[in-house]
């Protein structure tokens, strides 16, 4: 049975298969390009995601840790997708998009700060004057391969 995440591409809600997937790629980008998500499946075909370029309100992947964020971000959703049941084909619901948040990278200690236990959003730099803020990623197209 298919499986679809519900992605937001420049704000409008597209679903993208996320099953039979077999690898998730997103290499680091050079300075302030934007960042690029390959998905290839097992049965051969990808499709890629692409941001547009870096603004005061878009970022784009500055760091490999940063890249691994984003990676992990989606191999979440996959798994969780695999984890519904068959009547269910598209997460996080219909109509709804992935908040591109992601689940800590290491198990917290159980007396650690609420802040080490929660799922944080996925982020890049921004590019304006200085660029140092870290804003949400937005996808602007998907193309399949």
């Amino acid at each position: 049975m298919e499986k679809f995440l519900n992605i937001s591409l420049a704000g409008t809600i597209t679903p993208i298969r996320i099953d039979s997937v077999a690898t998730v790629a997103c290499p680091v980008p050079a300075a302030d390009a934007i960042t690029i998500v390959t998905i290839t499946y097992t049965g051969g075909g990808q499709v890629v995601l692409r941001t547009g370029a870096p603004t005061a309100a878009s970022g784009t992947i500055e760091t490999p840790a940063q890249a691994a964020t984003l990676v992990r971000g989606f191999w979440e959703q996959i798994i969780a997708g695999a984890g519904t049941p068959w009547n269910m084909p598209v997460i996080p619901a219909m109509g709804r998009a992935w908040d591109q948040t992601v689940s800590p990278a290491q198990p917290a200690a159980s007396t650690a700060a609420l802040s080490a236990k929660t799922s944080v959003q996925i982020t890049g730099r921004e590019l304006a004057a200085g660029g140092t803020a870290l804003v949400p990623l937005v996808f602007v197209s998907a193309l399949a391969v």
